[in-house]
């Protein structure tokens, strides 16, 4: 096709001579190999928990001493099971959503409950 664009690619970078070196790379390895690199969790995010939910999470809310993670639990039977237990579980009935309360605008879209407050007139 004269419009599409190809790429063709040869000798060291080719996908074949790319797989081959890879392959190679694990042989010379073993099957040990390097241990995988264990990743730090990023420290944000309990600043980002305290600026949402406006509490550290790092902090025990009874003495208020430092908290540390012990573990990191994904499976949401085992999550469930130890919330129940805490009695922190959500409550079995939902509440319903709030009620709309609708405040009256002028033509462009200003709110006019404001300005009755504070008693003003409106434009």
């Amino acid at each position: 096709d004269p419009g599409k664009h190809r790429t063709l690619t040869y000798g060291h970078y080719a996908n074949r001579a790319r797989g081959t070196r890879a392959k190679e790379k694990e042989l010379l390895e073993g099957p040990g190999g390097e241990a995988p690199h264990k990743r730090r969790c990023s420290p944000t995010w309990a600043r980002l928990i305290s600026k949402v939910y406006s509490a550290d999470p790092l902090t025990c809310r009874r003495c208020g001493g430092p908290l540390k993670i012990v573990a990191y639990i994904h499976d949401h039977f085992t999550i469930k099971k130890i919330l129940d237990s805490l009695s922190l579980s959500p409550p079995e009935i939902e509440r319903p959503p709030p009620q709309v309360r609708y405040v009256p605008v002028d033509d462009e879209g200003h709110e006019l409950e404001g300005m009755v407050a504070e008693g003003r007139s409106a434009p």
